[in-house]
């Protein structure tokens, strides 16, 4: 390492604190979320170039990216073709020769001397009966003697070495940024502590913390790298474990009112009247779903369970029904949905299966109500004369104070933010319960809800059929329109998705405006047809689900405002256009808006992919109905950086870690998180103390 001029600096100080990085090279490192000192020393190389693979001209082969020692022996002749150009000249070393070949790079022309000696590296053609090596990099080796025969060639560098190529941004070259890192670790190093306590490192094999951060900046060769970054990928799995257990930890220290709900004979038997009155009986995982959840609220300590199935397992009765038990106990409940249809359609099945709850203690808040709804609501809510708000994130903003709140439920939570449910907790002393029916891998779980208790609804409502799953392509539409007829019919419903509201530069994607027009006016004008995106008000929004959950609409043609929730028996033909574009979890909660009646429905993917990855997620839906099947499948598929998308499940950014790749390294993490809190719980003890430091500051990630 070469640059040591800084003093030991606290890895938190801003970067321009490091000698060399100004204002404007900070702002550039703030575009790669780089903002402190150790931010840039935790700024991870995304490959490298391998220098040490030295091999003679005369051994180089078509297409390999060669590194080789050799001299100029001709002038670098500079070609010229308007703004193009090409330089031109031979390298040679014992073994033959080589033409380098550098496309509009002529300031290297003053580079190349005629006898100099260069270590170079790039791309190796074969042309005819030559070779030509195409935009070498290389690097002067002016002590550098060619080996006699029978010599090692590695002898005769002086240094090779392999370096790392980081990601970058406009305006900041690989040498610059190669050098603030260099700065950045040398500051940093001084005071980078072990975190792993030497048992830990010993039984999974692991290298020390310094070691690691070292190589995997300027490994000494690609074995130390894969060494380097196995421990530091370790690191990031053990600490997200260690700071949901502790999250977890200190979870179970809040206090909440208990309701004392299974206590009291009177209001079980209130509760058990209102289950017998449901339209439909409750499956077994349901039952023990709302009796995990009455026992929870039950404690005087703080509920925060997960409620997880999948699509159309019932898991939104389940809540209705832990809601209505918190208000019999006397306190309020409040269910946050992730759009403004969802609550609305939640407010009214509400309604529909509980026709015993007085109509004014119900209420429904949006972020599309006037001022002055919003008033009411307020007022009457910190009255406690509203028992049960069903809302969207309007439900956080300020002005909305609880008389009594007694349970906090968020529907899909991960389109929330784990600050978002926080901010319900705040209320004070409520339970939480979180919904959610996205399909997390069953690897996953701990790592996703490592900091909540879970409960899973595996069984689906008894007299639902499965759903067929077909492909198709744009040929077939002719047939896709006759299927959609045929269904209404029947007098059922269809969906028809796109995967974006207006068209676009990208012609090749239907979008659901101009599909619309053209079903309503040309394809389908003997059925009524509707349209629905997040672009249109709510109020204009809520009227078309109405007309559609009335019947009064046969074909929905939708984008994927549609996804989460959406409860229509009626609906059982589903066509899925530029299938391609969406993730197969996304498809499978798609699916899931059909065969929700007893009617045998369909879901058609329209994609004109070929053969490849596109067209496997695709076969892998028409498969499978099980969502953790398919979330792996997913997984696998796309990695999780896409499986995952913008953090939306509370997940940190693993700048090492592959959630997919590495299942043996987080089966590892998992013992080792148990071992260590087996004797230390809260890590108190004082060889846990930079542990803990770390994992409250990894942990600190995932509620940005």
């Amino acid at each position: 390492m070469t640059h040591a001029t800084d003093t030991v600096l606290n890895r938190d100080k801003p970067v321009t604190a490091l000698s060399g990085v100004s204002a404007k090279r900070a702002q550039q490192l703030a575009k790669l979320q780089i903002e402190t000192i150790g931010d840039l020393a935790g700024h991870f190389p995304r490959r490298y170039e391998d220098w040490t693979s030295l091999k003679p001209i005369g051994d180089l082969q078509d297409g390999e990216d060669g590194v080789f020692l050799a001299q100029v022996q001709k002038v670098p002749t500079l070609f010229r073709k308007g703004t193009r150009s090409t330089l031109q000249t031979v390298l040679r070393d014992p073994s033959g020769a080589i033409k380098g070949v550098w496309f509009n790079q002529p300031y290297l022309q003053d580079k190349l001397a005629v006898g100099d000696i260069f270590l170079f590296r790039g791309r190796v053609k074969r042309e005819g009966r030559s070779f030509s090596v195409f935009n070498p990099a290389f690097e002067p080796q002016p002590q550098a003697v060619f080996p006699e025969v029978g010599e090692s060639l590695a002898e005769a560098v002086a240094d090779t070495f392999v370096r790392p190529v980081y990601p970058t941004t406009q305006g900041l070259g690989q040498n610059l940024l190669r050098g603030f890192v260099d700065r950045a670790l040398a500051a940093v190093i001084p005071e980078l502590d072990e975190t792993l306590p030497g048992e830990i490192r010993r039984r999974y094999l692991l290298p020390d913390r310094v070691w690691a951060y070292t190589q995997i900046h300027n490994p000494d060769h690609l074995e130390n790298y894969r060494l380097a970054k196995r421990r530091l990928a370790f690191d990031e799995l053990l600490l997200l474990q260690l700071g949901l257990r502790l999250s977890k930890t200190a979870e179970m220290q809040r206090k909440a009112v208990p309701l004392r709900f299974t206590s009291q004979p009177k209001l079980l038997t209130e509760l058990k009247k209102n289950i017998t009155a449901l339209p439909f009986p409750l499956t077994g995982d349901q039952k023990k779903a709302l009796s995990d959840i009455l026992k929870d609220m039950d404690k005087a300590v703080a509920m925060n369970r997960l409620l997880q199935g999948d699509v159309g397992s019932g898991k939104t009765i389940v809540a209705f029904l832990a809601m209505h038990a918190c208000v019999l106990a006397g306190r309020q409940a409040v269910l946050m949905a992730p759009t403004g249809i969802l609550a609305k359609q939640h407010e009214d099945s509400l309604r529909r299966l509980f026709p015993d709850i007085p109509a004014e203690r119900i209420a429904c808040l949006t972020g599309q109500q006037s001022a002055a709804q919003k008033r009411q609501v307020y007022e009457r809510l910190k009255s406690g004369d509203i028992m049960y708000l069903i809302g969207t994130h309007a439900v956080l903003q300020k002005g909305v104070d609880f008389r009594a709140l007694g349970l906090a439920v968020t529907d899909e939570q991960h389109r929330f933010g784990v600050k978002q449910r926080l901010r319900l907790i705040e209320e004070g002393d409520a339970h939480v319960l979180v919904m959610s029916a996205t399909p997390i891998p069953r690897t996953l779980g701990l790592i996703v809800y490592g900091d909540l208790d879970v409960s899973v609804i595996s069984e689906k409502p008894p007299g639902r059929k499965p759903i067929k799953t077909y492909t198709a392509r744009t040929k077939d539409m002719p047939r896709l329109h006759a299927m959609i007829r045929r269904s209404a019919a029947h007098g059922n419903q269809t969906y028809v998705v796109c995967p974006m509201v207006n068209e676009s530069d990208d012609s090749d994607l239907q979008s659901a405006v101009e599909l619309y027009e053209r079903l309503a006016n040309t394809e389908l004008t003997d059925l009524r047809v509707g349209l629905l995106h997040g672009q249109m008000k709510e109020k204009d929004k809520n009227e078309v689900m109405d007309r559609f959950l009335a019947g009064d609409i046969q074909v929905l043609v939708s984008t994927t405002v549609i996804e989460v929730g959406v409860d229509n028996p009626m609906a059982t033909f589903m066509l899925v256009m530029n299938a391609e574009r969406f993730g197969l979890a996304q498809l499978h909660q798609l699916r899931g808006r059909i065969g929700r009646g007893a009617d045998e429905s369909i879901c058609v993917l329209q994609s004109d992919v070929g053969e490849g990855l596109a067209r496997e997620r695709l076969v892998t839906l028409c498969k499978s109905e099980d969502g953790f099947e398919i979330a792996e499948a997913d997984l696998r598929l796309r990695g999780p950086g896409d499986f995952f998308g913008t953090r939306q499940h509370g997940l940190p950014t693993f700048r090492m870690a592959n959630l997919y790749e590495d299942q043996e390294l987080l089966s590892q993490s998992a013992e080792a998180c148990s071992h260590i809190l087996r004797d230390d719980p809260t890590l108190a003890q004082l060889e846990h103390a930079a542990l803990r430091e770390e994992a409250i500051r990894f942990l600190a990630q995932r509620e940005a």
